[in-house]
C-alpha cells in the first residue's frame, strides 16, 4: 500500500540563501530534477518536498514542512520558503507548472482559520416599550434625512386576516405572498 499522497510534481532546481543575505542573493545548490509535493498518509501526516533525480529515479533531497510554513511567490517561476538554517528557492522551468505547483502547496499548507463559534449572549431584558412583543415607535429609528424612498407596502389586515400590498409591488413578491 502507498504510504503517501503526491499532490503536485514539477521540474525544478533548488537554490539557497543565507537569512542575512540580500533578496536576490541566491546560490544554485546543484540539485535539479522532478520536485514532488506530498503528504504522509498516516493520521496527521507531514507535508514534504522531495526532489527526485532524473537519471536514477532516487530521492536526492527531502524537506519536511515545519509548523508555520510559508510558501511565497517571488517571481512567476521562483518560489521561496525558510528552512532551519537558510532560505530555499525553487526555480521552475515553466511558469504555468510553477503556478499549479504553488497553488497546491498554498492550498494544503495555508493556516486554517478556527471555526467561529457564536459569542455567548446575555438574555436581554425587555424594555418597557416592547411589552407583549409589540414594537414601540420609540424603538425604531427614523430614516436619515433624504435617504428614505418608499417603494411599496406590504401589511396584514387584522380584521380580515389577509395580507395586503400596494399595486407597485414587484410580480415576484406578489407570487410569494399569494402562496
Amino acid at each position: 500500500p502507498q504510504t503517501n499522497h503526491v499532490y503536485a510534481v514539477a521540474t525544478a532546481r533548488i537554490y539557497h540563501s543565507q537569512f542575512s543575505s540580500k533578496p536576490d542573493d541566491w546560490a544554485y545548490s546543484g540539485l535539479r530534477g522532478l520536485l514532488a509535493f506530498g503528504q504522509d498518509k498516516e493520521a496527521g501526516g507531514e507535508h514534504w518536498f522531495r526532489l527526485i533525480d532524473d537519471i536514477s529515479d532516487r530521492v536526492i533531497w527531502l524537506f519536511r514542512l515545519p509548523a508555520g510554513f510559508v510558501y511565497e511567490l517571488d517571481k512567476p517561476f521562483f518560489y521561496t520558503f525558510s528552512g532551519l538554517s537558510r532560505k530555499f528557492g525553487f526555480l521552475f522551468g515553466d511558469d504555468e507548472e510553477a503556478t499549479r505547483f504553488g497553488q497546491q502547496v498554498t492550498l494544503r499548507t495555508a493556516p486554517r482559520s478556527p471555526p467561529v463559534s457564536p459569542k455567548p449572549t446575555r438574555k436581554a431584558k425587555r424594555s418597557p416599550s416592547s411589552k407583549n412583543g409589540q414594537l414601540s415607535p420609540a424603538i425604531v429609528a427614523s430614516p436619515m434625512a433624504n435617504t428614505f424612498a418608499h417603494v411599496s407596502h406590504v401589511g396584514m389586515n387584522v380584521a380580515s386576516g389577509t395580507i395586503e400590498h400596494s399595486q407597485d409591488l414587484s410580480p415576484e413578491w406578489s407570487r410569494v405572498l399569494a402562496d
